[in-house]
């Protein structure tokens, strides 16, 4: 990388926000040749650009072949592990591990055919019917990202065992579960909201937040103000 190429990067980096996102690295030929998602952009960029950071031949080669960045602010570190994953898939860099050689990612598992279904991982893609997102780079980020969203959407993680057994568990009384296994939430109210897990899962959380407001306002208009509270806190946790 030039110097005057160098410098006009570095004045760039003054206008990247501190907030979670996304950034994208283009070769001469505009090409992306890298994705990488970060909790603070503008750490996360100037770090490329310090003296001594390239640790490894690979980002030696990133940073000298890089000519241009851009980025994407996203609302939380949810967001932009979905859209990196999204990017990834879409502009396969040279610089990111091709994702379709390496059996050791994770993918999520929605098997929405179910009853009531379980949200898990899995190592491959399957033909049985379920909505699979990933593969993802990171399964510590995927595990964190799945965590928030629990938090948010609370669902089914037991294997069918023990779900059989039909007695609520821990992470009922956690607010982490809905508690399928005893009822207590139905079947529709159930896959509805793994719909919204799967909405959150896309990156399509302007669409979640739409239903979460319309269900608020037809709880509040019957008068079911407990269900009208939860669909507002919903709504202001995303």
């Amino acid at each position: 990388m030039s110097v005057s190429l160098e410098e006009t990067i570095k004045r760039r980096l003054q206008a990247v926000p501190e907030s979670p996102g996304v950034y994208l690295f283009r070769d001469a030929k505009t090409n992306v040749i890298y994705v990488g998602k970060a909790l603070r952009l503008r750490d996360r960029l100037r770090s490329y650009f310090t003296p001594g950071y390239a640790q490894t031949a690979r980002v030696a080669e990133l940073i000298h072949r890089a000519t241009d960045f851009e980025f994407v602010t996203t609302a939380n570190e949810v967001e932009a592990l979905v859209l990196e994953n999204n990017l990834i898939k879409n502009y396969r860099p040279r610089f990111n591990i091709r994702l379709k050689d390496d059996k050791n990612y994770l993918y999520l598992k929605l098997p929405v055919t179910e009853e009531f279904p379980r949200v898990h991982y899995s190592r491959r893609v399957q033909n049985d019917g379920a909505r699979y997102f990933g593969p993802y780079t990171s399964a510590q980020s995927l595990r964190s990202t799945v965590k928030s969203i629990r938090q948010l959407l609370p669902f089914r993680t037991c294997s069918d065992e023990i779900f059989k057994q039909g007695k609520v568990c821990l992470d009922f009384h956690i607010k982490r579960c809905p508690g399928p296994c005893e009822r207590r939430i139905s079947t529709d109210d159930y896959k509805a909201r793994i719909n919204e897990v799967a909405l959150f899962m896309e990156g399509r959380s302007d669409i979640l937040v739409r239903e979460l407001k319309q269900r608020m306002d037809a709880a509040a208009n019957r008068l079911d103000f407990e269900n009208a509270a939860r669909y507002r806190d919903q709504l202001h946790s995303i």
